[in-house]
C-alpha cells in the first residue's frame, strides 16, 4: 500500500527486506489458518516460526554477500533524475 500511495515501484519484487518480510508473513497467515481449522499450534510457536523465516532469509543473504532479488533499475526516481538534469543543462545555455 505504501509504494502505491507514494506512487513508487512496487518494493516487494525488488527490494529483498520486503521479500523477507513477505515470507514472514505468509508463514505466520498460513499457521494461524491452521490453527484455525484444528490444528494446536501456540502463539508462540507461529511468532517464532514466522520470525525465524525473516530472520533467517535476511541472514543468508548477509552471509551470501549478494541481495535475494536484483535491485530494480530504470525506476521512475532515476528517470526524474535524470529529466531534471537535462532540463538543467537546457537552461543553462
Amino acid at each position: 500500500f505504501r509504494d502505491l500511495f507514494c506512487q513508487r515501484d512496487l518494493a516487494i519484487a525488488g527490494q529483498s527486506y520486503a521479500f523477507c518480510t513477505g515470507a514472514g508473513s505468509i508463514v505466520y497467515v498460513s499457521l494461524r489458518e491452521m490453527a484455525v481449522r484444528g490444528f494446536r499450534l501456540s502463539l508462540i510457536t507461529r511468532v517464532c516460526l514466522s520470525a525465524g523465516t525473516t530472520v533467517s532469509l535476511r541472514a543468508w543473504e548477509y552471509v551470501r554477500g549478494a541481495p535475494l532479488l536484483a535491485p530494480m533499475h530504470g525506476s521512475k526516481s532515476a528517470k526524474a533524475a535524470e529529466k531534471i538534469k537535462r532540463m538543467r543543462t537546457l537552461t543553462e545555455v
